[in-house]
């Protein structure tokens, strides 16, 4: 999901030493991951921890809703702030939502322009001749304090079974509370206006659909002042209808129960995307077997005016195609997604493809496979880059391991530089890493990054390559000493001219140390440096160590005395305050042992 910064954040779970556990990776606007390899958790691991839900919040920042289950089975729905340098801006253990006395089924969130945090959740409870359910609602300040009781306010409550709540908040400050309501005779949409200040209805429970008709699924996207509602109904003359409501839950449409779609056949899986009081559908038509990803636009103006339909891909036999998904782009653009397999088998593929705001397909060539059939494939999230290219976020799992892939995938311009063939290698405590890159001519700048773990540094720079130094063979490799001991993660970053910045995946390997019984000083790094640099030095014992800093003329500018540094690896941070620019000398001095270093503190 982005945040309203433009940045990313993907949150899944998975397990680690048979517990559930929540973790998370960040982006920013160009698409470059922010945190180390396998991203982070959430919190330390004390619970178990599943089902995360997320939204935006404040710029640069994403608020998550989870469940954490102790060891006596007691269930408690938590929300927590994070940062795009992955760090809780909230207390320890986030905010409890629930005490554990309720069964929470579903929860979304929401936030509005001050920051004020709006939570909605489902709870249901067994009892005699029935189930007893109920949507309550939280209220959390930016800072993290809970306006509202724990186990929330109710705002609804009914005697039959409720699933696939939806919220959507208006101009108004008015949020569309959505669900879907079993009545006994199938389940119906039924919808709400709340206003989240005063923690009162706008407008009283009204259905939706027609309370004849057995309701699958539904969507819903707000544009402008307006709500568009699209559902699919099972059964005979399965298809899919939508009504708008005005910002007072009012309907608009003239004819109750309009078809959204007029396509022979069976009409399912409806998605939907809002913009600028146009409304983007996609769904899947089968006709007499012929299925067909199917594009239109509608406008919502009271009365709804359906265009022209796109049909995405041509039929394929022996092929089936399923679970297609729409996901905001660029201003009004889109992007869809969809699983496709050969009938018989279990292994699907992904394909993705974006569309300017009229429709029009960006990414070169068609459809692009965004991960093979080699494996099972599911969902994580899409990003646009800031031109026509796609980032695609996915879990693939094969026979060995499940993992987290991100793929980018070309624009409509073919000549895009990428990053290609990276590999790392370790030797005890030294690093080779070797990479290849293409359309090298488009490129302004490019950067080898190391993530340092430790502090917020996140991604620093190890080495930059300008035009002048490119390779004629288009093919490079970097070597140096981390000075840091365990798994190491490393990317290249590329600058395109056009303006484009264009990430590698991440490459870790692991650093272990060489024994030795002499003393070195290594040399700092990053050099140059306009801020920071760490100079790192290896003592046999501890021992009073002394670093003096000289500049070009030999007069000495800074002086670090350590009475007690550790044996072992050392490190000494040296802030480029105070310090013009230009070449400078450090002395080292271990006991009997001296040796002289240069580095270079450059312009911001």
């Amino acid at each position: 999901m982005r945040d309203r910064s433009e940045g990313g954040f993907i949150f899944w779970q998975d397990s680690v030493s048979g517990k559930s556990r929540v973790s998370f990776q960040t982006f920013d606007r160009n698409n470059r991951y922010l945190l180390g390899a396998g991203g982070v958790y959430i919190s330390p691991p004390a619970e178990e921890q599943v089902n995360p839900v997320a939204f935006a919040h404040l710029p640069g920042s994403s608020v998550l809703l989870w469940e954490n289950t102790d060891a006596e089975g007691k269930t408690e729905l938590a929300a927590q702030r994070f940062s795009l340098k992955g760090k809780p801006m909230w207390e320890e253990g986030g905010v409890h939502l629930s005490n554990g006395e309720l069964n929470v089924d579903e929860y979304r969130g929401t936030s509005a322009e001050n920051g004020t945090i709006y939570i909605f959740f489902t709870e249901s409870a067994g009892m005699s001749g029935g189930i007893l359910s109920g949507i309550r609602f939280f209220r959390i300040t930016s800072s993290g304090y809970a306006e509202t009781p724990v186990n929330g306010e109710m705002i609804y409550r009914t005697g039959s079974a409720i699933r696939q709540l939806s919220i959507s908040p208006n101009s108004k400050g008015s949020i569309l509370v959505s669900w879907l309501e079993n009545t006994g005779k199938g389940e119906v949409l039924k919808a709400l206006m709340f206003d989240p200040e005063t923690g009162e209805q706008v407008t009283k429970p009204q259905t939706i659909s027609h309370a004849t008709q057995r309701v699958l699924s539904y969507t819903m996207a707000a544009a402008d002042d307006l709500f568009y509602l699209c559902w699919q109904t099972m059964g005979k003359g399965r298809n899919i209808y939508h009504e708008v409501l005005n910002g007072s839950g009012k309907k608009l449409m003239n004819k109750p129960l309009e078809e959204a779609v007029k396509t022979p056949g069976t009409n399912s899986n409806p998605q939907v995307f809002a913009s600028s009081g146009e409304v983007v559908i996609s769904w899947l038509n089968d006709n007499k077997g012929n299925v067909s990803l199917l594009l239109s636009k509608i406008r919502l103006s009271g009365d709804l005016i359906k265009n022209e339909y796109i049909n995405v891909f041509g039929v394929k036999e022996n092929t089936w195609r399923y679970g297609q998904v729409l996901y905001p782009g660029n201003g009004g653009e889109v992007i869809l997604s969809w699983f496709e397999g050969r009938k018989g088998a279990s292994a699907t593929a992904l394909y993705v493809q974006r569309f300017s705001k009229s429709l029009v397909p960006l990414l070169a060539g068609g459809p692009a496979l965004a991960a093979p059939s080699a494996a099972s494939v599911s969902y994580i999230w899409f990003f646009p880059d800031a031109v026509s290219g796609v980032l695609a976020v996915y879990k693939e799992k094969s026979e060995k391991e499940n993992a987290i892939t991100a793929k980018y995938l070309r624009g409509a311009s073919d000549a895009s530089p990428a990053v290609t063939d990276i590999a790392v290698q370790a030797s005890g405590d030294s690093v080779t890493l070797r990479w290849s890159v293409v359309n090298e001519s488009q490129i302004s700048l490019m950067q080898l990054e190391r993530y340092e773990a430790e502090g917020d540094e996140g991604w620093v720079v190890l080495a930059e390559f300008t035009p002048q130094s490119f390779s004629p063979e288009q093919n490079y490799s970097y070597s140096h000493m981390p000075y840091v001991y365990g798994n190491v993660d490393y990317r290249v970053v590329l600058t395109a001219k056009s303006g484009d910045v264009i990430t590698s995946g991440a490459v870790t390997t692991k650093v272990t140390p060489v024994l030795t019984s002499d003393i070195k000083l290594f040399q700092n790094t990053p050099n140059p440096f306009s801020s920071v640099t760490v100079i790192p030095f290896f003592l046999a014992e501890a021992m009073e160590v002394k670093i003096e800093i000289y500049n070009s003329r030999i007069e000495r500018v800074r002086l670090y005395e350590i009475p007690d540094a550790d044996e072992g690896l050392n490190k000494l941070e040296i802030s480029a305050d105070d310090l013009s620019p230009g070449v400078y000398f450090y002395r080292f001095t271990a006991g009997e042992y001296k040796e002289v270093k240069k580095m270079v503190v450059s312009r911001e």
